[in-house]
């Protein structure tokens, strides 16, 4: 992490650690500036300062010598005498995640700009991404990277905020209670956006009134004059929304919201809509990614950029995903990575069911994780919803949860012989190679698991064995007509 404007000396102050320059100080002495922050001594280049974070398996403070080898200006360590060497210094403090916290502060005491946090159950990284690219256009700011939202994360996205920027975007993620307030604080956000609700890390909050409390917990951090952006659509989130005294700013399908979008539609891989009279045409898959689009344009009108120039922004944006589809041995493959909850899988299943293809639609599900105790519940409603919203006619279960499914899809009136409850990948490739054929179209919905690797892999070698150089097995994007009608599902795409 890049550090501007703070020399040695100013760095012990901020984070009350013992300062070593040894007998051979650094050559401007402890008024020497901070360049970049490392926290990763491999990745330290000469001029860096190392920072020793303790891990779950190492104690960072120990990769302080390869750090100097390396070239490091500095090593801040927590749980020993580091002795610098010859040009070098050393700053031992009590706490090295608290005395970063410390610097973040710090850091962020002397940015004036707008700081937008965005926190939600789903679509963090995509509205992060796509509030960042839209701002950049138009001003001049700082937007975090991916996995940089917890509590190591957030701080050293802090460090990067330069004092003259006009605005920072910054993800906030939590998974319990209290996890989310005492990041948003550090970051003091003027604009924050929750993006939805959804069911996940729901064995850590407990349960959904939880969980919506928790993410609220950064509209709670703003100050009188701040902005709430949040997800319209979602009644919890509007009825939290009552108890704040300060501006709020929805956005969604319901007519009631700020920022509306109407004649939503998706196919060849664009998202279309309108907002004000203006189109919008994204080159994404799904629907689901409505809610982050939206969000994106509710907080670009806070810096006042018009919807014309935010269109031309978002037709640009090609925020990382994990939905790739596919044609291989004349199957269409959705492969449908992101994390797997109830919403996603809604999701999946809207564009599933939305293929224009003659085949059958064939379904293989991973159970979803971190639902405490709605998770039976939760289990069975999607061996429900993958005959009655789906069209599904044959699905493919796993995981301890995977029985649940299949006999939840059983009552709901699948043919038996049309379920399968499987224990291993190579099961589950096996099941695919003989119920699949020409003309189908395959969803595969789970998170990025090696399991789900291991059957892609399996398939692309079944199949390309069986068709040769058949043009067939090439992978090429595929098209798909969606119902307009069909409403908006969020979805992480992160």
């Amino acid at each position: 992490m890049k550090m501007r404007n703070l020399c040695i000396r100013e760095l012990a102050q901020v984070t009350g650690g013992q300062l070593s320059v040894g007998t051979m100080p650094p050559l401007g002495g402890d008024l020497e500036p901070i360049n970049r922050i490392r926290t990763d001594s491999r990745l330290i280049e000469p001029g860096d300062v190392f920072w020793g974070l303790k891990g779950r398996t190492h104690q960072g403070s120990r990769f302080a010598e390869e750090a100097f080898a390396r070239g490091a200006l500095g090593a801040i360590v927590s749980d020993r005498n580091l002795e610098p060497w010859a040009g070098k210094f050393s700053l031992v403090v009590e706490d090295s995640r608290w005395a970063l916290w410390q610097l973040a502060r710090w850091s962020r005491s002397q940015f004036t700009g707008q700081m937008v946090g965005i926190t939600g159950s789903l679509g963090k990284s995509t509205t992060r991404q796509m509030i960042g690219e839209v701002l950049a256009q138009y001003r001049q700011g700082a937007v975090t990277v991916a996995d940089r939202s917890d509590a190591i994360g957030v701080p050293l996205c802090l460090l990067d905020v330069e004092s003259d920027d006009e605005f920072s975007v910054i993800e906030i993620a939590g998974q319990a209670p209290g996890e989310i307030d005492s990041l948003s604080h550090l970051c003091s956000p003027h604009i924050a956006v929750i993006t939805c609700l959804a069911d996940v890390h729901l064995d850590g909050f407990g349960d959904r009134e939880t969980l919506a409390d928790s993410k609220f917990e950064l509209i709670r951090a703003l100050p009188d004059d701040g902005v709430s952006v949040i997800n319209g659509d979602d009644s919890r989130l509007l009825k939290l929304a009552r108890e704040l005294n300060h501006r709020v700013v929805t956005f969604g399908r319901s007519s009631s919201c700020d920022v509306v979008a109407d004649d939503v539609s998706s196919c060849s891989k664009v998202l279309s809509f309108r907002y004000e009279g203006v189109k919008f045409e994204l080159p994404v898959w799904g629907r689901h990614l409505l809610t982050p689009a939206l969000a994106t344009i509710a907080v670009a009108r806070e810096f006042g950029i018009a919807a014309k120039d935010i269109r031309t922004s978002l037709s640009e944006c090609h925020p990382p995903s994990k939905i790739n589809v596919h044609q291989l041995n004349g199957v269409v493959v959705i492969e449908d990575n992101t994390r797997n909850c109830p919403q996603t899988a809604a999701a999946a299943f809207g564009l599933l069911r939305d293929f224009q293809f003659p085949g059958r639609r064939v379904v293989v599900f991973d159970e979803m994780d971190g639902l405490g105790g709605y998770s039976q519940q939760l289990h069975e409603q999607i061996g429900d919803t993958v005959v009655s919203s789906c069209g599904a006619e044959v699905l493919v279960t796993c995981g301890e949860q995977g029985h649940t499914v299949a006999d939840a899809a059983r009552r709901a009136g699948m043919p038996q012989a049309n379920v399968f409850a499987c224990e291993t990948p190579e099961d589950i490739a096996d099941i695919l190679e003989r119920q699949t054929r020409k003309g189908d179209v395959l969803l595969m919905k789970g998170s990025s698991t090696s399991e789900f690797r291991f059957v892609r892999k399996e398939l692309e070698r079944r199949w390309t064995q069986n068709v040769g150089n058949n043009s067939d097995s090439q992978s090429v994007i595929f098209e798909s007509t969606e119902n307009t009608k069909t409403e908006a599902v969020n979805s992480e795409r992160i």
